[in-house]
């Protein structure tokens, strides 16, 4: 007979908490939603962690529950948006195809507190990588809300000015008024192919201004639009649409924990949403398998699921030692099957783990 070997997560009745963390830092998030706020409070109203994998038709919103459909599903599908490493677990890369259409994800029916932002203060914020923008003028959409034709608003994305090389961070908004629309760009250009933490802040009556906006990238102020003129709502009937634009001028762009607050952060706050995205290690070379335990027990390394779980028992996802973690109940187990990447004469283990007095051991199994 040939044997295999068939890596097994066993407990008996007893807990353990487990999360793997090779290159996320030690973070705060919001224990009821996983999202990843740098313990700032109150947290913001809407969220989408972009923690999906393949196969994944919808992008989960998990605070109020505007998830998002992708305009090509599902996830990881031919020409649809893909999965990607991100600064906390997963991303989604909104890749563009020529001539195939889009890939972004709408919100088509907002509820709750969402419905109403653009009424008064609020705050987007998000991490966002993007390749080099390929044409003067084009656009890579982080989340779009603006109604052109009634010139009703908001709109935040990074741009490449028709007379420039480099791209920069933009938020567009608009109340159907006369001095609709208004844009800011940031007052220096965002690198490529690297992330980064990108904000926008919308004040109302600051001090002596009507009208405070604010451009954020990497914890840092990047440019602040004033005003003594009174703006009124930017609320209009669209859906929301992320990562894209339905024009000739959408470029790709890769999003990880997009955020909606009903309110202006402070400065101090988006250090603190910046400084807890910032990775303690990188991924190493030669790395075979990787299970973030960020809501399922799925092998993330190869971004294609290769050496998922064949079978879970008694296991639940609670706040872990970054983002989330798994938890073993009485018989609780994670069966990963024989797979060649895992067969390995040579390897290392390495995972963050709460114990409470229990084994993690190998088990072999016996196959024809």
């Amino acid at each position: 007979m040939r044997k295999s070997s068939t890596f097994v997560l066993m407990f008996g009745a007893m807990m353990l908490a487990m999360s793997a963390a090779i290159a996320h830092a030690q973070s705060n998030s919001n224990p009821a939603t996983s999202c990843q706020t740098g313990g700032v409070t109150p947290g913001p109203i809407a969220c989408w962690p972009m923690n999906e994998s393949n196969g994944s038709t919808l992008l989960q919103e998990v605070i109020g529950g505007n998830n998002a459909g992708p305009m090509k599903s599902p996830v990881g599908a031919v020409q649809a948006p893909q999965p990607i490493a991100g600064q906390f677990g997963g991303a989604i890369n909104f890749v563009k195809f020529p001539g195939s259409g889009l890939t972004g994800a709408v919100v088509g029916s907002l509820s709750g507190p969402l419905v109403f932002i653009g009424q008064a203060d609020f705050s987007i914020v998000t991490w966002v990588r993007f390749p080099a923008t390929s044409t003067p003028g084009g656009r890579h959409y982080i989340l779009n809300k603006y109604d052109a034709p009634q010139k009703k608003g908001y709109a935040l994305y990074v741009v490449r000015p028709p007379s420039g090389g480099s791209s920069y961070l933009e938020f567009l908004w608009g109340d159907g008024g006369s001095n609709s629309p208004q844009t800011l760009q940031s007052t220096t250009p965002i690198t490529p192919n690297q992330w980064h933490l990108v904000a926008v802040t919308f004040a109302r009556n600051v001090g002596s201004n009507s009208l405070v906006v604010t451009l954020y990238v990497d914890g840092v102020q990047k440019g602040t639009y004033t005003s003594n003129v009174s703006w009124g709502s930017l609320v209009n009937s669209l859906a929301i649409m992320i990562g894209y634009q339905p024009s000739s001028v959408d470029e790709p762009i890769a999003l990880d924990e997009l955020q909606i607050y009903n309110r202006a952060l402070t400065v101090n706050e988006i250090s603190l949403i910046y400084n807890a995205g910032l990775p303690c290690v990188q991924p190493p070379a030669g790395m075979v398998a990787w299970y973030w335990m960020d809501g399922n027990a799925n092998d993330t390394a190869a971004l294609g699921g290769f050496n998922n779980p064949a079978a879970t028992n008694a296991i639940s996802f609670v706040p872990g030692k970054a983002n989330q973690g798994v938890t073993f109940g009485p018989g609780g187990y994670i069966d990963i099957p024989h797979t060649t990447a895992l067969a390995n004469q040579q390897f290392t283990i390495d995972a963050w783990v709460k114990p409470n007095g229990c084994l993690l051991y190998t088990s072999d199994a016996a196959d024809e």
